[in-house]
C-alpha cells in the first residue's frame, strides 16, 4: 500500500484532541513541538478560536498549521514523529503553498465569508506579514490582468454588437465597471453611430423622411399625454428627453422621441432644425459630453408654443437669416390642444398664426376623470399630519380671525 508524500503539508487537529507529545494548548506550544519533531524548513500556525458553521454555532477551538520540507515526506511518518493517532490531520497541500499561507487568516476565495484573522495572531518561523504582503501585490497584479482581459473581451463584444451596453455593465464587478466606463460609452457611442449612419441610408433608399408631430397647448389639457399614448401604439420602446441640462442623455436609439414640454431655451434654434430635417447628414442631439446619433422615425413634440409663438419668441428682439419657414417645412403635423378640445391647425401665411383646419375640432375627453395628484386625498393627508398635533383639553378648533 502506498504512502502519500507531501512538500506542502497542512496540520489540523482541534485543541482538545492534541496527541500527547504536545504538552501544553498553546501557539507556542504546538509550534514549538512540531519544529522539534518534524523539522520543517517553514512552519507558520494559528488558532482559530472564532469560527462559526453555517447556523452561526461557535465550532470548537482548533489549530491550522503549514509546513514546508525540502523534500516530500510520509503523512505517516509525520503523524508517527508526534504520537497523532489521526493520520487524517495531516492533509497534503494541493496547489500554490501561498494559499495555505493565506488560509491561515481567511484570506483567500473560498474562505471569504468566514472571520478574518489578523496577521499578529500567526506564529511562524519566517516574516509571515512581510509574506503576506507580498502575496496580496501579486494577487493585485494578477486581478488587474484578469479585470484587463475580461473588459477588453467586453469591449469586443459591445462593439461587434453582441452585447447591450446594459448586459456589458451587467458582467462587470464595480470596480471593473469603474475602470471601464469611459471606455464603455466610447464604444456604445460609436456602435449607436453606426447604426445611426445605416438606418439613415436605408430612409433614404427608401425616400422616407422623419414624421414630426407638433402639439401644442397650455399645460393641463393632455398634451404629453397623448404624445405617450400615440408613442406606445407605434413602438414597444420610445424616449421621453429628461432635463434641459441634458435632454438625451438616456437616449438609446429609439425611433420615436418626445420632445416633451420644449421651449425656445431647450436647444438652441440650428440644432433644433438639424434634428428635425427630414434627410440631414448624420443627425445628432446635443448632450452634455458628446452628441447623441439619432435614429429616429417619428419626433412628436410639446409645447406651449405653436411653431411660430416657438420661433417668434427666440428671434423677437435678435436679427436672423434663420426663416421660419425653414422650422415650418420640417413639420409634418400641428394639433392644438385646451382642456375643451383639440384640432388639427394649419399655417395662414397671411395672418402669420396658425389656423383651424375646418371640420377638424373635436372634444378633448382624454382629460376627463383625471385629476391632479394633490386633489386625490387631501382629507386623507390632512388626517395623517393632524395625528402628529395631539387635541387640546377641550377639544375644541382653533377660531379663524
Amino acid at each position: 500500500m502506498s504512502t502519500t508524500k507531501a512538500v506542502n503539508v497542512m496540520y489540523e487537529q482541534q485543541l482538545h484532541y492534541l496527541p500527547p507529545t504536545i504538552k501544553r494548548r498553546t501557539l507556542n506550544s504546538i509550534i514549538k513541538q512540531l519544529t522539534e519533531c518534524l523539522k520543517p524548513e517553514k512552519i507558520a500556525g494559528i488558532i482559530h478560536d472564532k469560527d462559526v458553521n453555517d447556523e452561526g454555532i461557535p465550532v470548537e477551538k482548533h489549530v491550522h498549521v503549514v509546513l514546508q520540507f525540502q523534500h516530500a515526506r510520509s503523512l505517516e511518518n509525520l503523524a508517527r514523529l508526534i504520537k497523532e493517532p489521526q493520520v487524517s490531520a495531516f492533509q497534503k497541500w494541493h496547489g500554490n503553498v501561498n494559499n495555505a499561507y493565506s488560509y491561515l487568516v481567511h484570506r483567500t476565495t473560498d474562505a471569504q465569508e468566514k472571520y478574518l484573522y489578523s496577521l499578529e495572531e500567526v506564529k511562524a518561523n519566517f516574516d509571515y506579514p512581510k509574506l503576506m504582503k507580498s502575496i496580496s501585490k501579486k494577487i493585485n497584479k494578477s486581478n488587474k490582468q484578469r479585470d484587463t482581459e475580461i473588459i477588453k473581451q467586453l469591449l469586443d463584444r459591445l462593439g461587434a454588437g453582441e452585447l447591450t451596453r446594459e448586459e456589458v455593465i451587467s458582467n462587470l464587478t464595480g470596480s471593473q465597471f469603474a475602470k471601464a466606463k469611459k471606455q464603455i460609452q466610447d464604444v456604445h457611442e460609436q456602435v449607436q453611430a453606426n447604426k445611426a449612419k445605416i438606418w439613415l441610408e436605408k430612409r433614404k433608399e427608401k425616400g422616407e423622411p422623419i414624421t414630426v408631430i407638433w402639439i401644442y397647448g397650455q399645460s393641463e389639457t393632455g398634451k404629453s399625454l397623448l404624445a405617450k399614448k400615440y408613442a406606445a401604439k407605434k413602438a414597444k420602446n420610445y424616449f421621453i428627453t429628461g432635463s434641459s441640462k441634458d435632454s438625451f442623455q438616456y437616449y438609446q436609439g429609439e425611433h420615436i422621441v418626445i420632445l416633451d414640454e420644449l421651449r425656445p431655451k431647450t436647444f438652441p434654434y440650428d440644432d433644433l432644425l438639424k434634428m428635425l430635417d427630414p434627410f440631414g447628414e448624420n443627425p445628432k442631439a446635443p448632450s452634455r459630453f458628446f452628441d447623441k446619433s439619432l435614429m429616429v422615425d417619428v419626433f412628436i413634440i410639446t409645447s406651449p408654443y405653436s411653431p411660430k409663438q416657438f420661433y417668434d419668441e427666440i428671434f423677437k428682439r435678435k436679427k436672423t437669416i434663420d426663416s421660419f419657414k425653414q422650422l415650418q417645412r420640417r413639420i409634418s403635423y400641428v394639433q392644438f390642444m385646451s382642456s375643451d378640445y383639440f384640432e388639427m391647425q394649419e399655417y395662414d401665411i397671411y395672418s402669420g398664426n396658425y389656423i383651424s383646419v375646418p371640420h377638424c375640432r373635436k372634444k378633448n375627453t382624454l382629460i376627463n376623470g383625471t385629476k391632479h395628484p394633490a386633489t386625490l386625498d387631501n382629507k386623507k393627508i390632512h388626517q395623517e399630519f393632524s395625528d402628529f398635533f395631539p387635541d387640546d383639553k377641550e377639544g375644541s378648533e382653533t377660531n379663524h380671525e
